[in-house]
């Protein structure tokens, strides 16, 4: 389906006639998202806190965002790892940024979570699997509308709609792996960006190599093969 930010808006609209106390998402800055190339979405677990709120204007604003401490546990990774896909940078030189230095290219991706209603800054496990199934179908209609050309499955790959479960099943033996799928993006299964396995630069060589063995380059790359 083509990007179709009008019918994101009303499935955010669903979402909050279902539970007026959830958290909106989507792409952080739309105009940039729509101008972002590749269009990036990144599926979370649930947001610190629920409640009323919108995840797009806390990673909007870096007043905001900022005031929070442990903001980058979870988006400076993130942000460092977007801004190496969305510039084809060389995994070195994500080693060398403070996430500081990436925040604003959290302003160009699409960032959701499959439990729409939040929690601590802990998952409860024992109610986060009923909470991921009640909001399925909403999550399946953002996917549509925000037509990602990449999305990074980061901690969630088993918890997606059900249309997801043939490709979590085909990199269930992968800790990081990446799958065309049958729209035509391309499907990253990686660790929750808030890891601390592995540095933040390593998990983007991990993810920019497993998307190079499905056969993805980069717009750029195939720009400056296209003019050489």
């Amino acid at each position: 389906m083509p990007l179709d930010l009008q019918a994101h808006d009303r499935v955010l609209k669903s979402i909050r006639e279902h539970d007026p106390k959830t958290v909106a998402d989507g792409a952080v800055v739309p105009e940039e998202y729509v101008r972002a190339k590749p269009r990036l979405l990144w599926i979370l677990r649930e947001t610190n806190g629920g409640g009323d709120w919108d995840l797009r204007k806390f990673l909007a604003n870096d007043e905001v965002l900022f005031s929070y401490p442990h903001w980058h546990a979870t988006f400076g990774a993130l942000a460092k790892i977007s801004f190496g896909l969305l510039h084809d940078s060389p995994a070195e030189l994500i080693a060398q940024m403070d996430a500081k230095d990436a925040v604003e290219a959290l302003r160009s991706v699409a960032v959701i979570n499959v439990n729409k209603r939040g929690g601590e800054s802990r998952v409860d496990w024992d109610t986060f699997p009923d909470e991921v199934r009640e909001f399925s179908t909403f999550v399946d209609e953002q996917v549509d509308a925000l037509a990602p050309d990449i999305i990074l499955a980061a901690g969630t790959a088993g918890h997606l709609p059900r249309r997801f479960d043939a490709v979590s099943a085909e990199l269930q033996q992968r800790s990081i792996g990446a799958v065309r799928i049958e729209s035509g993006a391309q499907f990253v299964k990686c660790y929750h960006t808030a890891q601390t396995t592995i540095t933040h630069h390593a998990l983007y060589g991990q993810i920019l190599d497993s998307l190079r063995e499905a056969g993805w380059k980069h717009p750029l790359a195939s720009t400056s093969e296209n003019d050489g």
